[in-house]
């Protein structure tokens, strides 16, 4: 089976010099991996040695984006300390360009609304229950919420959360590798496809700052661009099962809407 990084067409725009550089993602989650083989990735909070969520979720990212830069942080795992991150945020939100959250729950709301206020766009799994909604936080409208695509049936997972709030659907079952010993690991769930969509949009960010248009894409900006780019699937249009499609990147490097 053909590869995610080539389906999705990040190698085309990596050969002409766009990997994500210059782009801060931040990934909002359980503890991160603390070992040192984790490059160019930091961690924030509690972390562990373990290969945690956070860390396969990290990996997607910079398996699309490679030259993003991503922090890990401990929003939602064992001695997590929001109060101190959400401090972290605010101080440091205008040198962050994008959020992921990989995880869908209905605890610490009001904490989600206070990043969500801090105007940063924030990615967000649709969540893996079968459910016909979308979970929270990616119920938010403030949120790009994502849904897992499966490539071998060219359906929508089964277990992938619909409904009217869903924005679009990525690819899932990612591999990555856990080790420097090169051990693969496949990432399955909306909690793979989330970062993967990061990972486009932080690849079309870092075209928009080598042009110099850049000037902080916000989730107004980013649904557009989404919307314009997706590949329908299902019924004609945005519907509850697909959001507005397929997110790939085009194989033509240029400008797309809303710039």
């Amino acid at each position: 089976m053909k590869d995610v990084y080539d389906l999705s067409n990040a190698g085309i725009w990596a050969s002409k010099g766009y990997k994500g550089q210059e782009i801060h993602v931040v990934v909002l989650d359980d503890e991160g991996d603390s070992t040192s083989w984790m490059n160019q990735v930091k961690t924030i909070g509690t972390a562990s040695g373990v290969f945690s969520h956070n860390t396969k979720v990290s990996l997607i990212v910079k398996r699309i984006a490679p030259l993003c830069k991503v922090t890990m942080i401990n929003f939602i795992g064992e001695n997590n300390n929001r109060e101190h991150v959400l401090h972290w945020l605010k101080k440091n939100r205008r040198h962050i360009d994008l959020i992921n959250m990989s995880f869908s729950t209905s605890h610490a709301q009001k904490d989600y609304q206070r990043v969500l206020r801090l105007g940063i766009p924030m990615i967000c799994a649709a969540g893996n229950q079968s459910l016909k909604y979308v979970r929270y936080p990616a119920s938010d409208s403030r949120t790009i919420a994502v849904g897992a695509f499966d490539r071998s049936t060219g359906k929508i997972k089964e277990y992938s959360n619909i409904g009217r709030k869903l924005d679009c659907v990525g690819f899932t079952d990612i591999r990555v590798k856990r080790n420097l010993s090169g051990f693969i690991h496949p990432v399955g769930g909306t909690s793979a496809s989330a970062p993967y969509v990061t990972g486009i949009i932080a690849i079309y960010m870092s075209f928009l700052k080598s042009k110099n248009m850049y000037g902080r894409m916000n989730h107004y900006a980013i649904k557009r661009f989404l919307n314009n780019i997706s590949i329908d699937l299902g019924s004609t249009g945005k519907d509850i099962k697909t959001g507005s499609g397929l997110i790939k990147l085009p194989k033509e490097v240029k400008l797309y809407q809303p710039y």
